[in-house]
């Protein structure tokens, strides 16, 4: 694969200059699943993902997968589901696209959200 300096350098890559190709296929250039610190996921490169405080889960993984899915019930992002996002599901109750207390994305906060907070209770 060929890259051009100004690509390479804002993917966060080492240019080697025009017309090289990388040995590995530029693994460290290609994009894979980004568990962000708000809990969603985004397919992105790994530099970009790390600058923005993400969690690159490998080159080729896609968020299509729900890899970063793990903690989608830890909603103020603490790294745990605990108390204050259970209180932050019962505060949104019977609302409508409340997000993220809308846990399972049905468009109501309810019954559903709630179980999804003590199934998955605890550290992410």
């Amino acid at each position: 694969m060929i890259f051009h300096e100004f690509s390479c350098d804002n993917g966060g890559g080492s240019y080697q200059g025009d017309d090289t190709v990388c040995a590995d296929g530029c693994l460290q250039n290609a994009y894979g699943a980004c568990c962000t610190i708000s809990g969603g996921c985004v397919d992105y490169y790994e530099a970009g993902c790390n600058i923005a405080g993400g969690e690159y889960q490998g080159a080729g993984t896609t968020c299509d997968s729900g890899i970063c899915e793990a903690c989608s019930t830890d909603l103020d992002g603490n790294g745990e589901t605990d108390v204050s996002d259970l209180l932050e599901v019962v505060g949104e109750w019977g609302n409508a696209g409340s997000l993220p207390a809308d846990i399972n994305g049905d468009g109501t906060v309810g019954v559903a959200d709630l179980l999804l907070i003590i199934e998955n209770w605890g550290p992410c």
